[in-house]
This record gives structure tokens, C-alpha cells and sequence, in this order.
């Protein structure tokens, strides 16, 4: 779309160029029509009224280009705004229905359950003084193993930034006694299987805009 808008823009300094070209050649044609009218300059003024005609033909073979250009710039914008709006929506419902994730809506519930269960059980085990937090952060080492293990197997690559962040960070926290009381396995859990399903849209391929870029020559020639 920034690509779109890019041809645009040039294809309007395009189209301006031209409109100062085209005023250049009437201003040489007008000069030769007035040097023609009179006795000394009449040899003159044909030449400069020819060569206005030509100038003012090649500013309006470089406007039609700079609207050519223009134009594509614009379908390109369009076609840029139409794909993002495609990939919002896909990306949307593949968040929602899990299409495309390599854990659907199935996984996604068992998973978060049995992460909701140990993040219990070490709520539970908070409640015993002092002893309670350590063995607390024992189940939920115990924990993150079993779900790094099950994504794993599930085909899911941790080794990314966003979910080395979520995993990392739930396991630091649920290290810690008396802080590991928080749902720090079901957090974890959860950004993880999002990180699956949310997606961005992809950009409109630049190629396509460069082959529908208009030859500013080619129209000038057929004017000229």
C-alpha cells in the first residue's frame, strides 16, 4: 500500500511536469504565431511555432503518463487496502476457530485446563507456611516441562522470540516462592497457543506494482 501511494504521488509530480511543459509549448507556439505576423520575423517565428507544437505534444505525452502512473499507484493502494483487510479478517477467524493452528480449539481447551490445574495445586500448596512456596515451584518446573514437551509435539517451534518471551517469562515468575502463586503456566499457556494463531497480513508484492508501472516514453513517442 506504501508502494501504491508512492506511484502516486509520482505520477502526480509526473503529471504537473507535464501541465509545465504543455504551458512551455503554447507560450513558443503563441511567440512563433506573433513573430510570423510581422515582416522581419515571419522566417523566424515558423520554426519556433513548429517547434512549440512539439514541446506542447511531448508536455501532454508526459501528462498522460504521469495520469497513467498515477492511476496505477492508486489500484495499487487499493489492491494493498483490500489485501490487508482480507488478512484482518482471516487472521481473525483463524484466531477464534483455530483454522490453520497447529493446536485447535480441542488442544487449546485440554491444554489451558490442565495448566489452570497446576497453577491450583501450587495455589494450594502457597497456603503451607514457608515450605509450601518451594515445593510449589517444584510442580510448576515439573509443569513447564510437561508443556514445553506437549508443544513440542504438537509441531509448535518455542525457540521464537514472542514465545521465549511468554514461556521464559510464566517459568522466572513460577521460580520464585510466594510469587508463583500467580497463573503464571496458564498465562504462559495461553500467549502460546495465541502466538500460533495470530498472524499479519502480508504486504502486497512489489514486483506486480513494478510491472504495471506505464513506459513514459512509449507514450510520448506515440504522441510526438
Amino acid at each position: 500500500m506504501a508502494a501504491g501511494a508512492a506511484t502516486a504521488q509520482a505520477g502526480r509530480g509526473i503529471d504537473s511536469a507535464g501541465k509545465a511543459v504543455s504551458k512551455g509549448g503554447q507560450a513558443m507556439m503563441r511567440g512563433g504565431a506573433a513573430l510570423s505576423g510581422t515582416g522581419t520575423g515571419a522566417v523566424a517565428g515558423v520554426p519556433l511555432a513548429v517547434a512549440g507544437a512539439g514541446v506542447y505534444a511531448g508536455g501532454k505525452a508526459t501528462q498522460l503518463g504521469g495520469k497513467t502512473v498515477k492511476a496505477t499507484g492508486r489500484r495499487a493502494q487499493t489492491a494493498g487496502k483490500r489485501q490487508m483487510v482480507k488478512g484482518a479478517t482471516k487472521g481473525a477467524k483463524a484466531a477464534l476457530t483455530g483454522e490453520g493452528s497447529k493446536i485447535d480449539n480441542t488442544w487449546a481447551g485440554i491444554m489451558i485446563s490442565v495448566a489452570l490445574f497446576f497453577d491450583f495445586i501450587v495455589a494450594i500448596l502457597n497456603l503451607l507456611p514457608v515450605i509450601g512456596g518451594f515445593i510449589g515451584s517444584a510442580v510448576n518446573f515439573f509443569g513447564f516441562m510437561v508443556f514445553i514437551f506437549w508443544f513440542l509435539m504438537r509441531g509448535v517451534r518455542l525457540m521464537t522470540g514472542k514465545r521465549l518471551a511468554a514461556m521464559g517469562g510464566g517459568f522466572i515468575i513460577e521460580m520464585i516462592p510466594i510469587v508463583n502463586v500467580l497463573p503464571g503456566i496458564t498465562a504462559s499457556v495461553v500467549l502460546t497457543i495465541a502466538s500460533t494463531r495470530v498472524k499479519l497480513p502480508k504486504a502486497l508484492p512489489t514486483a506486480s506494482i513494478k510491472s504495471a508501472k506505464p513506459r513514459v516514453g512509449s507514450n510520448f513517442r506515440k504522441a510526438a
